[in-house]
Protein backbone atom coordinates (compact mmCIF):
# COMPACT_ATOMS: atom_id res chain seq x y z
CA UNK A 1 0.00 0.00 0.00
CA UNK A 2 3.00 2.68 1.19
CA UNK A 3 4.80 1.70 -1.88
CA UNK A 4 1.60 2.19 -4.75
CA UNK A 5 0.73 5.65 -2.61
CA UNK A 6 4.50 6.61 -2.73
CA UNK A 7 5.02 5.30 -6.51
CA UNK A 8 1.67 7.58 -7.36
CA UNK A 9 2.95 10.77 -5.88
CA UNK A 10 6.43 10.08 -7.90
CA UNK A 11 4.73 9.77 -11.07
CA UNK A 12 2.32 12.98 -10.29
CA UNK A 13 5.34 15.32 -8.89
CA UNK A 14 7.01 14.14 -12.40
CA UNK A 15 3.99 15.14 -14.14
CA UNK A 16 4.19 18.64 -12.50
CA UNK A 17 7.52 19.09 -13.51
CA UNK A 18 7.63 18.06 -16.42
CA UNK A 19 4.20 20.16 -17.33
CA UNK A 20 2.38 16.92 -18.65
CA UNK A 21 2.79 13.30 -18.83
CA UNK A 22 3.29 12.13 -22.55
CA UNK A 23 1.89 8.88 -22.28
CA UNK A 24 -1.64 10.34 -21.06
CA UNK A 25 -1.71 13.90 -22.45
CA UNK A 26 -2.24 15.97 -19.64
CA UNK A 27 -1.69 19.28 -18.61
CA UNK A 28 -0.58 19.83 -15.00
CA UNK A 29 -4.31 20.21 -13.72
CA UNK A 30 -5.48 17.17 -15.24
CA UNK A 31 -2.05 15.11 -13.85
CA UNK A 32 -3.28 16.58 -10.19
CA UNK A 33 -6.89 15.69 -10.96
CA UNK A 34 -6.06 12.23 -11.77
CA UNK A 35 -3.40 11.67 -8.77
CA UNK A 36 -6.23 12.63 -6.59
CA UNK A 37 -8.47 10.27 -7.94
CA UNK A 38 -5.88 7.60 -7.95
CA UNK A 39 -4.97 8.43 -4.48
CA UNK A 40 -8.86 7.36 -3.58
CA UNK A 41 -9.28 4.34 -6.39
CA UNK A 42 -6.16 3.11 -4.24
CA UNK A 43 -8.37 3.76 -0.36
CA UNK A 44 -5.21 6.28 0.60
CA UNK A 45 -8.14 8.31 1.11
CA UNK A 46 -11.61 8.50 1.31
CA UNK A 47 -13.93 10.86 0.08
CA UNK A 48 -14.47 12.51 3.42
CA UNK A 49 -10.73 13.00 4.09
CA UNK A 50 -9.99 13.98 -0.01
CA UNK A 51 -13.44 17.06 0.97
CA UNK A 52 -11.69 17.93 4.51
CA UNK A 53 -8.14 18.80 2.32
CA UNK A 54 -9.19 20.73 0.10
CA UNK A 55 -8.30 24.66 1.59
CA UNK A 56 -11.14 26.86 0.26
CA UNK A 57 -9.31 30.33 0.38
CA UNK A 58 -6.14 28.40 -1.86
CA UNK A 59 -8.67 27.49 -4.32
CA UNK A 60 -10.09 31.32 -4.21
CA UNK A 61 -6.89 32.64 -4.41
CA UNK A 62 -5.88 30.30 -7.32
CA UNK A 63 -9.13 31.14 -9.71
CA UNK A 64 -8.20 34.60 -9.09
CA UNK A 65 -4.85 34.58 -10.56
CA UNK A 66 -6.23 32.37 -13.23
CA UNK A 67 -8.61 35.27 -14.16
CA UNK A 68 -5.92 38.23 -13.70
CA UNK A 69 -3.58 36.12 -15.69
CA UNK A 70 -5.88 35.92 -18.31
CA UNK A 71 -6.79 39.56 -18.52
CA UNK A 72 -3.27 40.07 -19.14
CA UNK A 73 -2.43 37.85 -21.48
CA UNK A 74 -4.89 39.69 -23.56
CA UNK A 75 -3.51 43.05 -22.80
CA UNK A 76 -0.13 41.99 -24.41
CA UNK A 77 3.23 42.32 -23.31
CA UNK A 78 4.42 44.87 -20.78
CA UNK A 79 6.84 47.48 -22.14
CA UNK A 80 9.57 47.94 -19.13
CA UNK A 81 11.76 50.26 -19.37
CA UNK A 82 14.46 48.02 -20.68
CA UNK A 83 12.08 47.95 -23.63
CA UNK A 84 11.52 51.74 -24.18
CA UNK A 85 14.96 52.84 -24.55
CA UNK A 86 15.46 50.29 -27.36
CA UNK A 87 12.31 51.16 -29.10
CA UNK A 88 13.54 54.79 -28.94
CA UNK A 89 17.19 53.97 -29.88
CA UNK A 90 15.94 52.17 -32.73
CA UNK A 91 13.20 54.32 -33.81
CA UNK A 92 15.48 57.39 -33.74
CA UNK A 93 18.16 55.24 -35.70
CA UNK A 94 15.80 54.65 -39.03
CA UNK A 95 14.29 58.02 -38.83
CA UNK A 96 17.30 59.48 -40.35
CA UNK A 97 17.86 56.42 -43.08
CA UNK A 98 14.17 56.17 -44.38
CA UNK A 99 13.36 58.55 -47.02
CA UNK A 100 9.68 57.72 -46.74
CA UNK A 101 6.96 57.30 -43.97
CA UNK A 102 6.67 53.45 -45.38
CA UNK A 103 10.24 52.46 -45.15
CA UNK A 104 10.32 53.70 -41.62
CA UNK A 105 7.20 51.66 -41.08
CA UNK A 106 8.20 48.48 -42.89
CA UNK A 107 11.60 48.69 -40.35
CA UNK A 108 10.12 48.95 -37.26
CA UNK A 109 8.23 45.49 -38.11
CA UNK A 110 10.80 43.40 -37.18
CA UNK A 111 11.23 45.35 -34.01
CA UNK A 112 7.14 44.91 -33.29
CA UNK A 113 7.14 41.26 -34.07
CA UNK A 114 10.57 40.13 -31.54
CA UNK A 115 8.80 42.43 -28.34
CA UNK A 116 5.17 40.76 -28.73
CA UNK A 117 7.13 37.42 -29.05
CA UNK A 118 8.92 38.00 -26.19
Amino acid sequence: MTATIVTLFVIVYIGMILGGLPFVQLDRTGIALLGAIAMISVDALNIEQAALSIHLPTLILLFSFMVLSAQMGKAGPPMDGRAVVFHRAYAGSTRGRARGASRVSGSKIPLRHIRSCG
